[in-house]
């Protein structure tokens, strides 16, 4: 049986220096468009000089520049526009209406006390020791109020 020859080794090939080859941007640097639109806005925040100077300048002022700037990008103007609304027009607070069962109650109470026949008892000094009758009359009311509820 027959074999076939071995290889004979080459020599090795002397290398060559070259420069590295550059493909794409370097980590970290920005591309065209991003430093279009950053040059753009800074152009824009140049542009802002309220009345009290650029120390007084607030977030509110910044965003309303920077959408009315027609020369940014739309995209830029409408998250400016966006941030800027809550600012612009706070949204209205409710308040809770108040509950049912005492929208009427004095109404209610002044019935009640024309209906048992007796005067309304009006305390002449919130400050002054209760008597007999005004435990009385305390207890009365609060006989009503069990009543009506």
């Amino acid at each position: 049986m027959t074999y076939p020859p071995l290889p004979v080794p080459m020599p090795e090939a002397a290398s060559i220096p070259s420069a590295p080859r550059k493909r794409g941007r370097p980590p970290g640097a920005k591309n065209v468009a991003t430093k279009i639109a950053e040059a753009a806005a800074r152009a824009a925040l140049d542009g802002i000089t309220p009345d009290g100077g650029p120390a007084s300048a607030t977030a509110l002022t910044l965003l309303q520049t920077l959408y009315r700037d027609a020369r940014l990008p739309i995209e830029v103007r409408m998250r400016a526009a966006a941030l800027a609304a809550p600012l612009e027009s706070p949204k209205p607070a409710t308040t809770p209406a108040p509950p049912k069962h005492l929208a009427d109650l004095a109404r209610r109470l002044d019935e009640a006390w024309a209906r048992t026949g007796r005067a309304q008892a009006a305390p002449a000094d919130p400050d002054e020791a209760p008597g007999p009758d005004d435990a009385k009359a305390a207890a009365d009311a609060a006989w009503l109020r069990a009543l009506l509820s």
